[in-house]
């Protein structure tokens, strides 16, 4: 009876050793790390690609309000458009050239706001209005951004802001 016991305690051993050394094998554990570790990696490269286009096209709606209001204090307009329609464009244009052509320059919303000088900018001004010649002036431009994915909101639209004031030149208006 007791070598019967032995042995069925030795069988019982055996057999956990054997199912101890499964688990110790190391056998594409390579494999199962990466299928865990793949996904964060890949949201966070993509993340940080989404991060990084999306500052530049904010870059480009800065640098375009920026032009817009250098080139609108001094009252120039171009030649066959309106003062209010050469500042339109001189947006549209520099932020499709900093961004390197993903600006869409239809999407992007121009408002423009002008009070009498620069310290009731904030408070009701003329909305729409350029300003005329000694006037501040306050350029705000908005884009939708479209991101790669959808963020943590459901929603893949970003809206993109940028705005500069500035007191205009005392030009001859219509020049």
């Amino acid at each position: 009876m007791f070598g019967q016991n032995l042995q069925t305690f030795s069988s019982v051993v055996s057999f956990l050793k054997r199912k101890l050394l499964f688990f110790k094998r190391e056998n594409g554990t390579s494999l199962i790390e990466f299928a865990i570790l793949a996904p964060v990696f890949i949201t966070l490269v993509f993340g940080i690609l989404n991060l990084g286009i999306m500052m530049t096209v904010q870059n480009a709606l800065e640098s375009a309000v920026r032009e817009a209001g250098r080139y609108g204090i001094t009252g120039q307009s171009e030649q066959g458009l309106t003062r209010d329609q050469s500042i339109i464009q001189v947006i549209q244009q520099t932020a499709s050239k900093y961004s390197a052509g993903i600006i869409d320059p239809s999407k992007i919303q121009v408002t423009v706001t002008a009070y009498p000088d620069l310290t009731q900018t904030g408070q009701p001004g003329v909305s729409g209005s350029f300003g005329l010649p000694g006037q501040a002036v306050l350029y705000q431009v908005s884009y939708p951004w479209n991101t790669f994915f959808n963020l943590f909101w459901g929603s893949n639209i970003v809206t993109l802001h940028a705005q500069t004031p500035v007191l205009n030149e005392q030009f001859t208006p219509g020049s």
